[in-house]
């Protein structure tokens, strides 16, 4: 238990944009001619924290000792498998600074796609929220103390009012149990996402195939996929390894079983375009197609690597399209629902006035 623990401590330490900058100083300490060893221990008296340096300090040890780079960053749970297996192909084909520096763009470029993704949804987010916050307001702080008066005049009073008195009592009666019933839904769900396998494929599924956001997270995931076939073929691993590589740090399980199949197919002596054609309910045309045409070109990698970019911005351009969409819907929304709430707390005041003015 102990040992899960320092493991798990280790595996979240370093934050990627830290896993970049170490990658960064190694690539520059390298090119400039200086041993893996003492880029190491240059790199260890600039890290601060007690734990980053321990495993800087390992790393070193373990080079020292003779242990290849790469098994001693899986050793030290500091990367991710495709990483290591990118740096042992660079270490073993002789091109370890260029797969250092493939491993750099490989992270930044998904920093900056995340960084796109929590952008684009920060501002509808926000809308949304004080959108809530604000008709929350409205229906249990100012119409609670105005109610008592309009009921105590025997009014009709109109739909719209109705609606929210209706709405208010219910959300005061049973508000607190709609909520822990939310609570509870939204744990069974993330431990039946976690826990349960078979659970976690049908909700990939549907990310990956659902038509109305479904093309947007199908254009990331293809991306992931295509960049991250294309860096390690690149870098010099055979297509099993690779897609062994890939299959391992593909996140999509609906996609990951296709994988498995892809590399049955491929074991098998049949070319990768042949299984994606006969699968193009998952995998687009126009990628089979250019995978075809980097196939019998001897250009694979080159492909796959241009199908990420294309992917990448089919990806960034939904994102902006849809955030777009989602921004004026949102506030009309927000603006009907509050005028709603406005309306309804108005009209009966409106109309004790006009009775008012009548006697």
């Amino acid at each position: 238990m102990i040992s899960f623990f320092v493991n798990f401590r280790r595996k979240i330490i370093f934050s990627r944009k830290e896993k970049i900058h170490f990658l960064n100083q190694l690539s520059f300490l390298l090119e400039g001619g200086v041993s893996i060893f003492e880029s190491l221990e240059i790199i260890e008296h600039q890290v601060s924290g007690k734990i980053k340096k321990e495993i800087i300090s390992d790393l070193k040890k373990d080079v020292s000792n003779g242990l290849k780079f790469s098994d001693s960053l899986g050793k030290n749970l500091f990367f991710d498998e495709f990483s290591i297996n990118l740096i042992k192909s660079g270490e073993t084909g002789g091109f370890l600074k260029q797969n250092i520096n493939y491993l750099v763009n490989q992270l930044k470029r998904r920093q900056e796609i995340m960084k796109g993704f929590y952008g684009a949804m920060f501002y509808p987010l926000f809308i949304a929220l004080a959108a809530t916050a604000l008709v929350a307001t409205l229906i249990f702080y100012i119409f609670p103390k105005i109610l008592p008066i309009i009921l105590s005049l025997n009014i009709n009073l109109p739909l719209s009012t109705r609606i929210i008195i209706n709405t208010a009592e219910f959300l005061i009666a049973y508000g607190l149990v709609l909520f822990l019933s939310v609570l509870v839904l939204i744990f069974i769900f993330v431990v039946s996402f976690k826990k349960l396998t078979s659970f976690r494929f049908v909700v990939h599924k549907f990310l990956f195939k659902f038509r109305l956001w479904g093309s947007v997270y199908k254009d990331f995931v293809l991306s992931d996929f295509c960049r991250t076939l294309g860096m390690l073929l690149e870098s010099g691993l055979p297509i099993d390894r690779a897609l062994a590589v890939v299959e391992k740090t593909n996140g999509n399980l609906f996609l990951k079983k296709n994988i498995v199949e892809l590399r049955k197919s491929v074991a098998k002596g049949f070319p990768i375009h042949l299984f994606l054609e006969q699968n193009k309910s998952t995998f687009p045309e126009q990628m089979s197609q250019m995978i075809a045409v980097g196939e019998r070109a001897g250009s694979l990698s080159h492909s796959l690597v241009h199908l990420s970019q294309f992917y990448e911005s089919e990806f960034s351009e939904k994102l902006k399209i849809y955030s777009r969409i989602i921004e004026p819907v949102l506030m009309i929304t927000a603006g009907l629902a509050v005028g709603l709430v406005a309306v309804s707390i108005i009209s009966p005041i409106y109309e004790i006035t006009q009775n008012l003015q009548s006697h």
